[in-house]
């Protein structure tokens, strides 16, 4: 079936300044303080209401991981020094379990499939999705957050991950060397070229001028050069513990993500993160003005430890959220939000460009509804209690033979 012709279209002009298109500000979203008010009630209300109708998820979340530490329910000790051991059914069914769906994971063919309306670019597609399992297999730095993801979903039933891009700077030191121009052979000048093209600020580094004087003049030059650089610059997936997610649990599914008002998760950040990312531009320095009164921080030193690692929980999530500019319909927001002191940090438009959810649930079992279900933990309980009865008793039952024994002789 064809698609339906677009409505609701509004078209406008890309953010032309340098400071809308810093990765920090950009798709930023400015709001009236009568928005701001709104919207921070708003987004109170939601979480209350998600936090009051997890509660009993999050209790299950927390037996299941006793359950498999082996801190299970149980009579209290019959007597002084009896056994008390734990038959770890549970930990070795989630393991084994875990490593296979890990391992399905990665023998998919592909593991990431690409999905084009255009047939004509289904070569294309192909190529991308052969690139994609080699960059999974020997580039992504994904091994972790995939295990964990499998890891929880085994075990809790859910598992879950957020789509980010991983960019990180490192210094570097390398060893470079350029032949100098002859000033006749127009093909010695590739060396000059490569220089200006891998350096184009060449001009404003003395070091750098310096060299390529010197290739103009027809010297060949060797140097360590010593750079700040990108190691790290691809797209990236991050594990999200279970019990951090915020979605109402009626919610069905992956699928039902599309259509709730609001999702995400609460990550604890410190004092020190939240006013770096306020220095770069990333949340509203105002917001976060309001958030830490000037007092508070006057009160307490700088370089005060506890002050710089005190912890906030932020919550970020992506609304469907009408404001002034949306017309009748409801747009998308990606927001982070102080639990606590309810106060909104930052607004930006949706990220990705694609109409999917950007928070991705792994299950193992589908027969129940609801967005949080269940996994092996709750499977195996029932037989793991049985198990650690029947070790118990009997080995409290020759502990007290023996005793018995002792005590006639």
């Amino acid at each position: 079936m064809p698609l339906t012709n677009p409505t609701d279209i509004r078209a406008t002009a890309p953010p032309t300044s340098e400071d809308a298109q810093r990765p920090a500000a950009y798709l930023s979203v400015e709001l009236t303080d009568t928005e701001r008010t709104v919207l921070e009630a708003w987004l109170h209300l939601h979480l209350s209401q998600i936090d009051g109708q997890m509660q009993p998820i999050l209790a299950r979340f927390q037996q299941e991981v006793d359950q498999v530490d082996g801190v299970m329910p149980g009579s209290d000790y019959p007597y002084a020094g009896a056994f008390r051991l734990n038959h770890p059914l549970t930990k070795r069914k989630v393991r084994e379990i875990a490593n296979r769906v890990k391992q399905a994971y990665l023998d998919a063919n592909p593991i990431w499939g690409i999905d084009l309306d255009d047939p004509h670019l289904f070569e294309l597609a192909t190529k991308l999705e052969k690139a994609l399992d080699t960059a999974v297999a020997y580039e992504l730095d994904e091994e972790d957050d995939l295990a964990l993801a499998c890891y929880e979903a085994t075990r809790h039933g859910s598992g879950f991950v957020v789509p980010s891009w991983l960019y990180h700077e490192e210094r570097v030191r390398t060893l470079e060397s350029w032949q100098g121009w002859d000033g006749t052979d127009l093909g010695t000048l590739k060396d000059i070229v490569r220089f200006e093209t891998k350096y184009p600020d060449w001009r404003d580094v003395k070091s750098l001028r310096e060299i390529h004087a010197l290739l103009n003049r027809g010297q060949d030059v060797e140097r360590e050069v010593t750079a700040t650089v990108a190691v790290k610059n691809h797209p990236d997936f991050q594990h999200v513990e279970a019990k951090q997610v915020r979605v109402y649990p009626s919610v069905k599914g992956y699928e039902g993500l599309r259509t709730t008002p609001l999702y995400g998760y609460v990550v604890p950040m410190t004092r020190f993160e939240l006013e770096a990312f306020a220095a770069q531009g990333a949340i509203d320095a105002d917001a976060l003005a309001r958030m830490i009164p000037a007092d508070a921080k006057e009160s307490e030193e700088e370089t005060d430890p506890m002050a710089q690692v005190e912890n906030f929980d932020i919550f970020k999530g992506t609304i469907r959220y009408t404001l002034s500019a949306d017309g009748d319909l409801p747009g998308r927001y990606h927001v982070w939000y102080d639990v606590k002191t309810q106060t909104l940090l930052r607004v930006r438009f949706y990220t990705w460009w694609m109409s999917e959810p950007d928070l991705i649930p792994f299950y193992v079992r589908q027969e129940e509804t609801g967005f949080f279900k269940k996994g092996i933990a709750a499977d195996v309980l029932d037989e793991h209690t049985v198990l650690n009865v029947l070790l118990n008793l009997y080995l409290n039952g020759i502990d007290m033979a023996n005793a018995m024994r002792w005590k006639t002789k």
